[in-house]
């Protein structure tokens, strides 16, 4: 998830790889962690107008997990106050852009889906069970399920 003013897929698509960094949560971190290259993932747009607040796209991990250098980084704005390098316990990984989608699959489309079928892939989707969370992990059924 990304707010769009902040990093939106139009960027993605335009720098074609972005280090997924400032991760902040545990639970999304471990998320991170567990990635592997080319594993893909829904670039997600939030906190924005409901009509543009959903799925956009898709990217690729391009780098598996790694220390993320801006919690030890003083200037960024996801610094760390207690991160040194050899302590450093949050994670970033490298995305690559795949596509980005020509119309927004929105959540007020996938909490109507899920309202229709409360037992449906849609329905037990992560994002729409922990939506504070910037990184959940979908199974391949849900994800073929939202594509």
């Amino acid at each position: 998830k990304t707010e769009p003013e902040e990093y939106s897929i139009t960027k993605m698509q335009d720098d074609k790889t972005e280090e997924w960094d400032g991760i902040r949560n545990y639970q999304a971190r471990n998320f991170l962690r567990s990635m592997n290259v080319d594993d893909r993932c829904f670039f997600y747009h939030s906190k924005t107008k409901p009509a543009l607040t959903g799925i956009v796209g898709t990217v690729r991990v391009a780098r598996a997990a790694q220390p993320d250098r801006s919690a030890c980084d003083p200037k960024s704005e996801y610094y760390d106050p207690k991160c040194t390098i050899e302590t450093n316990k949050w994670s970033s990984v490298l995305v690559e852009h795949e596509q980005t989608f020509p119309v927004v699959l929105t959540l007020k489309e996938m909490k109507q889906e899920a309202a229709n079928d409360p037992d449906g892939l849609i329905a037990n989707l992560p994002l729409l069970k922990q939506s504070r969370l910037s990184v959940v992990p979908l199974t391949s059924e849900q994800w073929d399920e939202v594509m």
